[in-house]
């Protein structure tokens, strides 16, 4: 249970370290970027911040990973692709079955993105940053 407190906490951290750096981003670039390569380059600007800060917090606080990072840190990049991957096309079949409005798009990602996060842990502690070498 404590490992999984420490995820919240961590996945917490950097939801707002991703939130804030793409509210900063999105402002700076505002000057110099078009509508749409603004919002691009903030977000993953911020994305890829968050994630990195992501991985060792829950790499080293979560689940105390002693291992080489190189095998971890590629599994963690898999699998948030693919979560993220899996958020959008699961929040837009919803959006399809449902006929939800974009506001209500935002509340369909709700439930999405926390069974995301349920199995995020699972996948993280039994694959990402499994104890054994022989994996």
């Amino acid at each position: 249970m404590k490992s999984f407190l420490r995820f919240s906490g961590s996945s917490a951290v950097c939801f707002l370290l991703d939130y804030g750096l793409f509210t900063l981003l999105n402002s700076v670039l505002l000057i110099s970027l078009p509508d749409g390569a603004r919002e691009l380059c903030a977000t993953y600007g911020a994305r890829v911040v968050s994630a990195a800060t992501n991985f060792l917090l829950n790499r080293l606080l979560v689940f105390h990973d002693k291992n080489a990072a190189g095998r971890s840190i590629w599994r963690y990049a898999v699998l948030a692709v693919v979560q993220a991957g899996l958020s959008a096309v699961l929040v837009s079949v919803l959006q399809d079955l449902t006929h939800a409005t974009n506001l209500l798009e935002t509340v369909i990602k709700l439930p999405v993105d926390g069974a995301l996060f349920l199995a995020s842990y699972q996948i993280q502690k039994r694959w990402v940053f499994r104890k054994d070498k022989d994996v």
